[in-house]
């Protein structure tokens, strides 16, 4: 009797150790190289495999539309986006916001910014409208909240002011590329975002001091985590915990958060975060 018990127990035990982890996929908008992103990023989820037993996987798309067209397709799960992608991800695919990013320095957002070179000429966004058809201008990824849907709702949206056809060159880059553009005086002016430069002045400040911000946006919300609705409720519940308690009092996450630069957690979503988004994407203030 006590080999059958025995015999039985170690049965279920292979029968539990066997049993698959969760495959879950998260992609990460493209801010920075993919080598960039995932030595700030991959510390989190080893946190994320140990606490929850998923099994992670990080996806870094080259834009942001790949991500919200892999969340669509069921090939990532998880997503971390800026607001005017985390919108589409909710209209597209099947994607629901479960928290948002709390900003470095304590504000419930970030802005988007013009920027040229430390002493260049141009002195405003009036100046860089008045000399369009002379200045090279690099705009972000179409997705981009900060590096172009709010420039473009701002500064582009009254009648006669559209970007596009107005500067003697005109290009499309994420931040990075856009940030180094300026630096090395391949464009005139280029959007970015003060997130961004906060990276920029940590980890190159040689280069941030070739910058001078020539307009600042009102604040956008900040960046969000978004998850597919049809995802086990288990599931998700395990992922709002994570995020929503990383980095609380763990000297470790806090470490970890300290190397993403410009986020200190996360926490839960205002209701009208999506709401603003979809208002600056249809040219209502």
């Amino acid at each position: 009797m006590k080999r059958t018990i025995l015999l039985i127990l170690s049965l279920v035990l292979a029968s539990c150790s066997s049993e698959p982890q969760q495959q879950i996929n998260i992609g990460i908008m493209s801010t920075d190289s993919s080598l960039v992103l995932k030595e700030r990023w991959e510390p989190v989820f080893a946190d994320l495999r140990r606490r929850t037993g998923l099994k992670v996987d990080a996806f870094y798309a080259p834009n942001y539309a790949g991500i919200v067209q892999a969340m669509r397709f069921n090939k990532v799960q998880v997503a971390f986006l800026g607001g005017m992608s985390a919108l589409e991800a909710t209209q597209r695919a099947d994607g629901e916001v479960f928290a948002k990013v709390v900003e470095a320095d304590g504000r419930a957002g970030y802005n988007a910014v013009l920027i040229t070179r430390a002493g260049n000429r141009l002195r405003s966004a009036d100046d860089v409208l008045r000399q369009a058809r002379n200045l090279t201008f690099a705009i972000g990824d179409a997705n981009s909240t900060s590096g172009t849907l709010a420039p473009v709702h701002y500064l582009f949206s009254s009648p006669g002011q559209d970007y596009r056809g107005r500067f003697k060159l005109l290009v499309s880059a994420g931040h990075q590329a856009n940030i180094l553009a300026v630096v090395n005086r391949q464009v005139d002016v280029a959007t970015s975002s003060t997130q961004m430069l906060s990276v920029l002045r940590t980890s190159h400040p040689d280069q941030f001091r070739k910058i001078k911000v020539i307009w600042t946006s009102p604040l956008i919300p900040s960046a969000m985590m978004v998850y597919r609705r049809d995802l086990p409720e288990a599931t998700k519940a395990s992922l709002r915990t994570f995020f929503l308690s990383y980095g609380e009092s763990d000297p470790h996450e806090k470490k970890v958060l300290a190397g993403l630069v410009t986020i200190t957690g996360f926490t839960k979503p205002a209701s009208g975060d999506l709401d603003f988004i979809k208002n600056l994407s249809t040219g209502r203030r």
